[in-house]
């Protein structure tokens, strides 16, 4: 759902609070915080990542990724493939 909210949907009616109980040191080690879902309860911020094509190979380096990538608010990091330049058709950042 966002940065750091996950939705979790039983498929049985009850059956969240169940296992909630039955592995509770887990639970309570892996949620902070649980609570209804409702539309107001969305994430102000998402991570992404963007596919770059048509970077030609001569400028295609880690200054010029991080350019485009900071021009989209922030750039965090390079994909594996990018960073070992298994692909070259597109650049993932």
């Amino acid at each position: 759902m966002g940065e750091e909210m996950v939705l979790l949907k039983p498929l049985i009616p009850g059956e969240l609070d169940r296992v909630r109980e039955k592995h509770k040191p887990w639970w309570e080690a892996t949620f902070s915080d649980v609570m209804r879902w409702s539309p107001q309860l969305v994430e102000k911020e998402r991570r992404i990542w963007l596919n770059v094509f048509g970077i030609p190979l001569h400028v295609r380096e880690e200054g010029v990724l991080k350019l485009i990538g900071e021009r989209y608010e922030a750039f965090l990091d390079f994909d594996e493939d990018t960073i070992c330049r298994k692909r070259l058709d597109f650049a993932r950042i």
